[in-house]
C-alpha cells in the first residue's frame, strides 16, 4: 500500500500548513515515545522520504510504523526571542492511529506542520 499525504481545505484554520500520512484505510500520527518526547517541535519536508517499517512488536502485538525525514526546532531558553530557533534534520516515526496511547501518557499529533 502506497503512503499518502494528505492536505486539508484552507477553512480549516487549525490545519492549514499541515499534512496528515494515511496508508491504505490507517491515518497516521506521531507519538512522543517515538519521537524525544516532543512532537511540537517536528516538521516533515514537501520532499520528505517516507517509509513503511517492520512492526513495531512492542505495540499491540505488532502494527507497522511509518518512518520519514523531517526537521526539529531546537528549544529556547526562554519563551519567547528575537531570533528564530534554529532547526536541525531528524528522523520522525508514525504509527497507525488507532494504536496510540498504549505505551503510556505521551503528546500525539496527527496533523504536521510542512515545510517547503
Amino acid at each position: 500500500m502506497s503512503v499518502h499525504k494528505v492536505y486539508t481545505n484552507s477553512k480549516v484554520a487549525n490545519n492549514t500548513g499541515m499534512v496528515a500520512l494515511q496508508r491504505g484505510p490507517l491515518v497516521y500520527c506521531v507519538e512522543g515515545i517515538d519521537n524525544q518526547n516532543d512532537i511540537l517541535s517536528l516538521s516533515l519536508t514537501e520532499h520528505s522520504l517516507i517509509t513503511v517499517q517492520p512492526v513495531i512488536k512492542d505495540l499491540l502485538g505488532g502494527v507497522t510504523s511509518l518512518t520519514f525525514t523531517g526537521i526539529r526546532t531546537r528549544e529556547v531558553d526562554t519563551l519567547y526571542t528575537y531570533h528564530k530557533p534554529d532547526t536541525v534534520p531528524c528522523n520522525i516515526t508514525a504509527i497507525p492511529y488507532y494504536a496510540w496511547g498504549n505505551r503510556g501518557i505521551t503528546q500525539m499529533r496527527v496533523w504536521i506542520p510542512e515545510r517547503s
